[in-house]
């Protein structure tokens, strides 16, 4: 009955070794096979990890269990704790700040659409992707053939790119690039081979990921359906003999189970293809050669299911949110000066003052100081399916909110109001900040 928690140097005790053979079936038991009991082995991946929610509210006691036998393991505790918290912090945000920020999301999104709308998406698409194809394709040239850029090339792009004042379109590929022809040029024929060596491993990426075989195949599988339709004749079997070859090298480009957007893409295309092919053997039987109606009629909605679930094509408009900013929100976790907490406050209180959120109970309830602070939590509790309100203070001061009840509370509710607070953050990132700023609290 031991309660006093064990650390890494009580490793080789028998308690110790008990309590890990315990684990070690548990841990078995809950994630083996396709379909787990439960995802709480996710607590032990390591410091990058996000940990997925319980599949069910009934293992929330599970999982309190399992963080308190951790103590008597003999592990270091560190990761465990961590994940843990961003667990808790997850499942705030996931079932009550997220959905309750959902009227300021599509506030943004509308504010964007007017400030980059579609004449923005026109220059991105006749200017910028053009603009950094070729200076992706430049750049392997210049270090294939080993030649120094001139201070004019640089010049040029550098032009080319400060048209677009959104920050997110210059982050990243472009400017990594323009940063090590700078350098190429200031050093010449000094510019370290490992220096090389990056720029080349990153404009191969650049161009892998902006032209995948599968997208090059689907455009020219496209253009082989328009090319019979505007010449009213069936593809001949030259293009279907090239085509075939082509999507038979794209199969093994890219892992079908991991990549499903591709797979789904890729199995349209091949009905398409199918297609093309019998309408290029019947035509040649036939004394009739042309495409017919209902012939270009289901070509075309074939080519429509292509592009489902992968819209663009190559040098596109998919995959980058050109219309995003890079800074974290609107939020400042260092920083609690009276102006940001001013700001704070405001934010938060938008969020509650708005009618979808002012007229939840529940919501009214958690957030009412005036009521004992067992019962706001309590509330808290309900509102992220965990049923009792003991089961989510004990976990909390496990993962390390607080040594007491009260600092355990105190810090829940202080996670919350920063998941307010820093609503425009990316999930997984803000939850992480979060973890951050408890610690340091």
């Amino acid at each position: 009955h031991r309660t006093t928690p064990m650390s890494v140097d009580n490793f080789d005790e028998t308690l110790c070794q008990q309590i890990r053979c315990l684990f070690g079936l548990i841990l078995t038991q809950l994630a083996a096979g396709q379909d787990p009991i439960s995802l709480i082995w996710q607590l032990w991946r390591g410091e990058k990890c996000r940990p997925e929610l319980p599949m069910y509210s009934w293992q929330w006691p599970l999982y309190l269990e399992m963080a308190y036998l951790m103590q008597f393991t003999g592990w270091p505790q560190t990761v465990f704790r961590r994940n843990l918290k961003i667990l808790l912090i997850r499942a705030m945000n996931s079932k009550i700040a997220y959905p309750m920020c959902e009227f300021l999301r599509d506030e943004k999104v509308r504010i964007k659409k007017e400030k980059y709308g579609l004449e923005y998406e026109k220059k991105l698409k006749k200017i910028y992707y053009p603009a950094k194809k070729s200076l992706t394709k430049k750049v392997l040239k210049i270090l294939e053939t080993g030649e120094i850029p001139s201070k004019e090339f640089l010049t040029e792009y550098e032009n080319i790119f400060n048209q677009f004042p959104n920050k997110r379109v210059m982050k990243g590929g472009i400017k990594t690039i323009l940063i090590e022809i700078g350098l190429m040029i200031k050093y010449g024929n000094n510019y370290k081979e490992d220096s090389k060596k990056y720029l080349l491993d990153h404009c191969g990426s650049t161009l892998q990921k902006h032209e995948p075989r599968l997208k090059i195949c689907r455009l020219n599988l496209k253009r082989t359906q328009m090319k019979a339709v505007a010449e009213n004749q069936a593809p001949g079997k030259e293009d279907i003999e090239k085509l075939t070859k082509e999507m038979e090298e794209v199969s093994s480009t890219f892992e079908k189970e991991k990549n499903v957007s591709f797979a789904k893409a890729y199995k349209e295309m091949k009905y398409l293809l199918q297609f093309l092919a019998h309408c290029s053997s019947s035509s040649e039987k036939a004394e009739d050669k042309s495409f017919r109606a209902p012939e270009r009629r289901l070509t075309g909605e074939l080519v429509q299911k292509m592009y489902q679930g992968l819209k663009y094509d190559c040098w596109n408009l998919e995959g980058i949110a050109h219309d995003e900013k890079i800074e974290i929100g609107n939020c400042n976790l260092e920083e609690e000066d009276n102006n940001t907490n001013e700001e704070n406050n405001d934010v938060v209180k938008k969020i509650f003052e708005h009618k979808k959120n002012s007229e939840n109970k529940d919501v009214k309830a958690m957030v009412d100081t005036e009521r004992p602070a067992l019962e706001r939590i309590t509330t808290l509790s309900k509102l992220i399916q965990i049923e009792e309100a003991t089961v989510l203070i004990k976990m909390a001061r496990l993962a390390g909110f607080g040594n007491t009840d009260e600092k355990v509370m105190e810090n829940l509710f202080l996670a919350l109001h920063e998941l307010f607070y820093c609503w425009e953050t990316d999930p997984d990132v803000l939850e992480k900040l979060v973890a951050d700023k408890i610690e340091n609290n």
